[in-house]
């Protein structure tokens, strides 16, 4: 699913660069989004835990920091 959603990866989490609005929309509607992380080959999986939103990327859990 290509939503047009671009992260960046940090040393304690990752950054949204561009497309809050359409993550937003996309985690209202499904309970995971799938995005493109920049300088990473691959997708992240970003979905809601108790902590708040985790991205999940070659068996590591970060949080998501800026949204």
């Amino acid at each position: 699913m290509d939503l047009n959603i671009l992260l960046v990866k940090e040393r304690n989490g990752y950054r949204v660069m561009y497309g809050h609005a359409h993550l937003s929309a996309a985690l209202k509607a499904a309970d995971e989004v799938f995005v493109d992380v920049q300088w990473e080959e691959g997708k992240a999986r970003i979905f809601r835990t108790a902590e708040g939103l985790q991205v999940a990327k070659d068996s590591r859990r970060l949080p998501l920091l800026n949204f």
